[in-house]
């Protein structure tokens, strides 16, 4: 049970470094004076020069269907917070908010360290160094309930995708737009990427009958490390000599091994504009379409096993009375190779969008933005609407709101130039409950963008 309930902490861990900062800002599309657009699709331009010399963009944000009050309750003193497997907490509270098939929750960063855009006839360039990263975890609702109860209401456990993933790389990019026509923009991005730390572990299957009969187990499994980001040491024997399974009481979490140098690789953007007439805009964006090769990557798996016994003549009696210790002792990730390089796709994503100006207020637009995530388990969607305006020269605002799959969301931003500096504030989501030590109680779907640029030669106007 402990090495159970530690991978569920791990899962939870892995995702805290991500929540102090996020992806591209999905509401910025459509925001006029908005000098970051081309991280959402690199056909837009800028109507002014900029250099943003250090930290010029963070965004915060996490997206998912669950919230904390699913797992944080009241302790048995009513003076302090136990989570949903303590056994003072009744298990249908705990269990019935989390009975969707799979629980994901996922976070990602663009943390911009360096930007310099500028115009040179009918191209307009960028130059970017980023810090990115990216966590997510999925915990079906059979891992939770048997954990919680063990085999109290059923014996047949499905937890196909066990999923926990953390990774983080630096990212330095060129791009261009180029006009091809005064109507047609095409725009692309290169960039090299230096992989800091990668890992991740995924049950590709795993379903349990456990009947006090007997039990069958069908398990496949992989596990890779490559940095110290979430790591666990080699399992050994009475001698102290390591043998070749994955010790998993001694999975870790390390905020510092997010950073070093494990890997390289490349990816591109593409996107265009087009300028369809009567006051119509199009647009399309293709992001990071590329991947990382990760060097001296630690690669463990569950031989695929599929048995059935009878747990009377083959456990003792604590694991008897204990399923989930007995598995920890049963399914083992055994080192294929400590030394392996292995290539990582990038997660890609589309954006397809279109704005209208107003006929009666030329400075108001009304926008309509679809993405699409490309991320295996954890591919999800949104539609956003939005309405922009841009009523003084120097202030810039949008508000937008839109379904996606992890349900409603609203957000709104301002672009503000003030003397020789602008500043960028905004959500794609928030979050409606909050306690008075800032953790949210809501749904985990939120963010927060802050960024700031210098504006150099306002001379160049080239509508985004």
């Amino acid at each position: 049970m402990e090495t159970m309930r530690r991978i569920l902490l791990i899962a939870a861990l892995a995702i805290m470094p991500g929540m102090l900062s996020a992806q591209n800002f999905r509401g910025g599309y459509f925001l006029d004076g908005y000098l970051f657009g081309y991280k959402s699709n690199p056909a837009f331009a800028n109507d002014t020069d900029f250099i943003s010399p250090f930290l010029g963009q963070s965004v915060t944000s996490v997206k998912s269907d669950l919230s904390l009050k699913y797992f944080l309750f009241p302790g048995p003193s009513g003076e302090t917070l136990v989570t949903g497997l303590h056994g003072s907490v009744d298990a249908d509270k705990f269990l019935s908010p989390l009975k969707n098939k799979q629980n994901p929750l996922i976070v990602e960063e663009d943390l911009n360290l360096f930007s310099y855009g500028f115009r040179r006839g009918r191209r307009y360039h960028f130059v970017d160094v980023s810090l990115r990263a990216g966590a997510a975890a999925n915990i079906p609702y059979d891992m939770f309930e048997f954990l919680k109860v063990g085999t109290a209401y059923r014996y047949d456990f499905d937890m196909k995708d066990v999923f926990v993933k953390v990774h983080s790389w630096m990212e330095l990019s060129y791009g261009q737009s180029y006009d091809i026509t005064d109507r047609l923009t095409v725009g692309a991005r290169v960039k090299g990427l230096m992989g800091m730390a990668y890992s991740s572990m995924h049950a590709r299957s795993l379903n349990m009958t456990l009947s006090p009969q007997y039990w069958q187990i069908t398990a496949d499994s992989d596990m890779e490390t490559a940095g110290r980001a979430l790591y666990c040491k080699p399992a050994q024997d009475k001698e102290g000599n390591d043998l070749d399974k994955a010790d998993l009481g001694s999975l870790k979490v390390s905020l510092w091994g997010l950073l070093g140098a494990n890997g390289i690789g490349l990816s591109a953007d593409a996107g265009v504009k087009w300028d369809a007439g009567n006051g119509l805009t199009l647009s399309a964006a293709i992001l990071d379409v590329g991947f990382i090769k990760w060097f001296d990557d630690m690669y463990a798996r569950t031989p695929s096993v599929d048995f059935r016994f009878d747990p009377s003549k083959v456990l003792g009696e604590q694991d008897k009375d204990s399923p989930a210790s007995a598995l920890g002792s049963i399914i083992n990730f055994v080192i294929q190779d400590k030394k392996k390089n292995s290539i990582d796709p990038m997660t890609m994503t589309f954006n397809v969008g279109a704005e209208y100006r107003m006929p009666f207020y030329d400075k108001m637009t009304a926008g309509l933005l679809g993405m699409y995530r490309l991320d295996n388990i954890f591919n999800w969607w949104e539609v956003r609407a939005s309405v922009n305006a841009r009523p003084l020269d120097w202030l810039s605002l949008t508000v937008n709101l839109g379904p996606s799959k992890y349900g409603m969301s609203y957000g709104a931003a301002a672009a503000v130039t003030t003397g020789v500096l602008q500043f960028f504030l905004g959500t794609d989501a928030y979050a409606p409950e909050i306690t008075p030590q800032f953790v949210p109680l809501g749904r985990l779907n939120h963010n927060l963008i802050l960024g700031l640029a210098v504006p150099l030669n306002p001379r160049c106007h080239c509508d985004k």
